[in-house]
């Protein structure tokens, strides 16, 4: 296997990183420029190796570099005024010692994810321009159908909640929250049904020949944005860019203008007016052209907060048991379970968590570079050797569950990709057969 330049180069960068973190290496200014440096270095080589596209491993590294440096790069770069939203007592991690290690092992995360991605599109290159829409119409027209059916029993959940007062048609985020539609069990089966409903939905056709079921898709994306949600139809979103990526569309000015449009009003939109009510209060938007970078790079807190509590004794090293208990979890119902992060979660309470924070809890930076690493190679393998729309809309699924896990605990991934993997084979078995 013959390595091309650029796969020595994000290496080096994986070495320097490590070295740095080695050394322990503090300047808080320093960090911040080396991690642009990085993301350029990271950002030539996505080009490269992808040929211009935004694929599933593109778009799960793109998250994952915004939520663990977006925050830290706007609060160097333009001060603390870019964070005005937020509090002293919200941003107190900013003034932690441990910033300039959790921002080195940020980089590290991402330049490991891109130097395994190197290593797989060596030995497993992306295919250029190749048809995945083979499919008959008969089989795109029971794969739209299924699909539209999927988001269907979202919309008619959300509609029967709302009559039945389980929860309001507009509302605040909080609010939302402590409603019965969101606080029931039934909740997280139903964003799954509306993450592989819209994946499944794009991999049947375009928007004109599915046109009732993204009719049904935009009205539930209301209902979710009226109560303040965002992730909820964005992580979908994201994974649907990354498989029409995969099947050739490249990055155009007409993506980039949708993609600015989202980054730059849509999310602080909804970022801004969740905590007082989205639609009540639209004459009240006010546009901050970071708010989304920083809203999504909060979750670098987690990391922070992480290392605090490790050194204090609070916690300790979890020893890969965060990962492999929520399979053994997952095959023993009948018995008694707990939570490996439990502690954790109840010390971080909503903040959510990161994966950089829950792979170093396991086996510190050799955590990080073995999860890294692994997702980064294996995502990138999958992809290219995927060779229909059944098996890259599946991938898209597993994607959309790994986006979702860049801000949260690992516990809920075995669950949901067990379900995604058993609608995978129901779709197909329906959508495929005689008539």
């Amino acid at each position: 296997m013959k390595l091309k330049p650029y796969s020595f180069i994000i290496l080096l960068v994986v070495v320097a990183t490590l070295m740095m973190i080695i050394f322990n290496y503090s300047s808080i200014t320093g960090c911040a420029y080396y991690s642009v440096f990085v993301l350029l270095v990271i950002v030539w080589c996505e080009l490269k190796t992808d040929r211009h596209r935004i694929t599933f491993s593109t778009a799960l590294l793109m998250y994952t570099a915004v939520t663990q440096l977006g925050l830290f790069l706007c609060y160097v770069f333009l001060g603390r005024e870019s964070l005005s939203n937020y509090h002293d007592y919200t941003l107190r991690f900013l003034w932690s010692p441990y910033l300039s290690r959790v921002v080195l092992y940020a980089v590290l995360a991402v330049s490991c994810y891109e130097s395994a991605k190197q290593f797989a599109r060596n030995k497993y290159p992306l295919k250029e321009g190749k048809n995945y829409s083979e499919s008959t119409q008969l089989v795109n027209k029971r794969l739209s159908l299924f699909s539209t059916l999927m988001i269907l029993i979202v919309f008619l959940y959300f509609v029967y909640n709302i009559l039945t007062g389980g929860m309001s048609l507009f509302s605040t985020y909080e609010q939302f929250r402590q409603s019965r539609v969101s606080s029931s069990s039934i909740y997280s089966y139903m964003l799954i049904l509306f993450y592989v409903g819209t994946i499944y939905l794009a991999a049947a056709g375009t928007i004109k020949e599915c046109w009732f079921g993204w009719l049904l898709w935009f009205l539930q994306v209301i209902l979710f944005a009226m109560n303040g949600n965002k992730g909820e139809f964005m992580y979908s979103l994201l994974a649907v860019i990354g498989m029409k990526g995969l099947m050739g569309r490249k990055i155009s000015f007409k993506m980039l203008l949708m993609g600015g449009f989202i980054l730059f009003i849509l999310i602080p939109s909804i970022t801004t007016l969740r905590v007082i009510g989205v639609a009540q209060n639209l004459r009240s938007i006010s546009f901050n052209p970071v708010e989304a970078f920083t809203e999504m790079g909060m979750q670098l807190r987690t990391s922070v907060r992480t290392l605090e509590l490790m050194e204090d004794g609070t916690t300790g090293f979890l020893y890969g048991r965060s990962y492999w208990q929520p399979l053994f979890n997952l095959i023993t119902p009948f018995l008694s379970h707990t939570q490996a992060t439990a502690h954790i979660r109840s010390v971080l309470g909503g903040m959510g968590f990161s994966q950089i924070a829950e792979s170093y809890l396991n086996f510190g930076v050799l955590g990080i570079v073995a999860f890294f690493g692994m997702t980064g190679f294996f995502l990138s393998k999958a992809e290219a050797k995927a060779n229909n729309k059944f098996i890259i809309a599946f991938i898209g699924t597993i994607t959309c569950i790994l986006i979702n896990a860049t801000r949260n605990y690992f516990a809920f991934v075995p669950g949901q990709v067990l379900m995604v993997s058993v609608i995978a084979l129901l779709v197909r078995r329906i959508t495929i057969k005689k008539r």
